[in-house]
């Protein structure tokens, strides 16, 4: 294993990647650049809905709540799926680390950059204490907020269109298992809030995808031709036509949104591949971007081993290929310090990291910060 430096520091702010600029159009209101922007940590709504926050680093910061335990959901706890495995099925302890990754969502890039797209449709459309809620948004709209960039034409890529569609559709058509484990507080026979520990299996498509064409017709024999090309399965005509989707995501993609959320950049994805022109991003860096900001402790110890299991990096755990594995958390690590979600790391002599968090960027930090703050005033 290649030694690292023993603390990689990056404390003084950094530079925005030159030569990219983040741009994403919002849905309805007005353009992103509109809308007053706070001070440093605070919070302010623009004119299109999306909610910004003043950094010190960053000038401005646009973001997007998810949820959190969807986000929980991504990172691999080989532990706890184990103990979860053992009691269900009463297999040999080789089998249970062969079937490991059967039982965690193990998404591909594009499918991390369309979830997220639902998920900011998600915080903008959820209202608090509603059941079997449903997301509505055009094409444009959707191709937008996947981070799809305009050709001079002023056009989305057809083939990047097609590419993320097939993968929306996709989404709701594939069964994914995801397990959890929760404490909840629930009143006894006398009234008295219990601890309880709830887990639950999720097996399903994580959303139900409904897609609607309407054409607009001057004459009844425009709507006749329409209505024939509509029966025989051809393509229907461009003109006048409206497309919307209807997406219905499961629970876990908004329960609490209005408690318990992760905030999250909208700029994530581009930021890393701003730092890496010409490579395929890695789904381990965002996996590792994911998890630290589900978490609200600072510094964070954990172990290489772990680390690659939050990294959702169980084939090359299985394979044995630690130098693999050691590259790729490098690297997500180098990332971080230099888009300033953590600020440095360390590692010691036994192996173990300490991860020191950006409470700027990481939401769940800083509102622990927060809260501490007001305990001691």
């Amino acid at each position: 294993m290649a030694k690292k430096p023993e603390d990689k520091n990056q404390d003084q702010p950094q530079e925005e990647p030159q030569g990219l600029i983040f741009h994403f159009g919002p849905v309805g209101g007005g353009a992103i650049g509109e809308g007053a922007l706070g001070e440093p940590g605070e919070i302010k709504p623009t004119s299109s809905g999306l909610r910004s926050v003043g950094t010190a680093s960053y000038e401005v910061e646009r973001y997007y709540r998810a949820s959190l335990d969807f986000e929980r959901s991504k990172a691999g706890n080989i532990d706890k799926t184990r103990q979860l495995l053992l009691g269900e099925l009463l297999l040999p302890m080789e089998e249970i680390n062969n079937s490991i990754a059967e039982y965690l969502p193990r998404f591909n890039l594009t499918e991390l950059k369309v979830l997220s797209a639902i998920q900011r449709f998600i915080d903008e459309q959820y209202k608090p204490g509603v059941d079997g809620l449903e997301v509505i948004f055009s094409p444009q709209e959707f191709f937008s907020y996947c981070g799809l960039q305009k050709n001079s034409k002023g056009s989305y890529s057809g083939k990047q269109k097609e590419e993320y569609l097939k993968t929306l559709r996709d989404l709701a058509s594939s069964t994914h298992k995801i397990i959890q484990q929760q404490s909840v507080y629930t009143p006894n026979k006398k009234g008295k809030p219990t601890l309880k520990y709830l887990t639950y299996r999720l097996i399903t498509p994580i959303l139900n995808l409904v897609e609607a064409d309407f054409i607009e017709s001057d004459t009844k024999e425009e709507a006749q031709e329409v209505l024939e090309r509509a029966l025989s399965g051809q393509e229907l005509p461009q003109r006048k036509r409206t497309t919307r989707y209807k997406v219905r995501p499961e629970p876990i993609m908004y329960r609490l949104l209005d408690k318990l959320y992760v905030r999250k950049s909208i700029s994530q994805y581009e930021e890393i591949r701003a730092l890496h022109p010409g490579e395929k991003p890695k789904e381990s860096t965002q996996a590792f971007l994911d998890f630290i900001q589900t978490l609200d402790i600072s510094p964070l110890p954990i172990g290489r081993k772990t680390l690659a299991e939050r990294m959702n990096l169980f084939t090359y755990i299985q394979q044995r290929k630690t130098t693999l594995i050691n590259g790729r958390i490098n690297e997500a690590l180098e990332d971080a310090l230099k888009t300033r979600y953590i600020l440095r790391y360390q590692e010691e002599p036994t192996g173990l990291l300490k991860i020191y968090l950006n409470p700027e960027r990481c939401s769940r930090y800083a509102e622990k910060l927060k809260r501490a703050e007001k305990e001691e005033a």
